[in-house]
């Protein structure tokens, strides 16, 4: 059995219960107003920056200052030098555009692997769907509309087909 921070007592609440029932709800009351005034906001949260060593003020979950923040992604993705990061900039078109073009400059061959399994997987099939002939429409009944509106000489063909039962009639 447990005993309390507070009073002493056992806390008789479980196994991980460090105060009794009548501590923890003072507790939880002097805390909830503790946050109402603002106390928890008040002190000071710092973090110290991952890149350059610097402390900041802020959530001190944080790892890395605004300036620092997009060099770890950079640097992995360029095999590790932090050198090329200060070379490239990714967020403007044209760093993207160096960043792709340095990339594909180093894994070429890997690279041409993958438009090769790509062009094969989708641009093959559009191409033989787009000189696919398309299928005639076979129709195989007529209705009454049809039948109503069509000339004289082509009514009489419809109903003659529909006699010979070549063609079906529906309502």
């Amino acid at each position: 059995m447990r005993m309390c921070k507070e009073c002493g007592q056992a806390t008789g609440r479980g196994p991980t219960a460090e105060y009794c029932h009548k501590c923890a709800i003072e507790r939880n009351r002097r805390r909830s107003r503790e946050r109402r005034r603002g106390a928890y906001r008040s002190r000071p949260r710092q973090f110290t920056c991952s890149g350059c060593g610097q402390t900041f003020e802020g959530e001190p979950r944080r790892q890395w200052c605004d300036a620092c923040h997009p060099r770890p992604s950079r640097v992995k993705a360029r095999g590790g030098d932090p050198e090329s990061c200060k070379s490239g900039d990714t967020t403007t078109v044209e760093g993207r555009r160096e960043y792709q073009r340095r990339y594909y400059q180093k894994h070429k061959k890997k690279c041409r692997e993958y438009q090769r399994r790509y062009t094969r997987q989708y641009r093959s099939r559009h191409r033989e769907a787009r000189f696919e002939a398309s299928r005639e429409i076979v129709r195989t009944t007529f209705n009454t509309s049809e039948l109503m509106q069509a000339p004289a000489e082509k009514a009489a063909r419809m109903l003659d087909q529909i006699l010979r039962r070549e063609r079906g009639f529906t309502m």
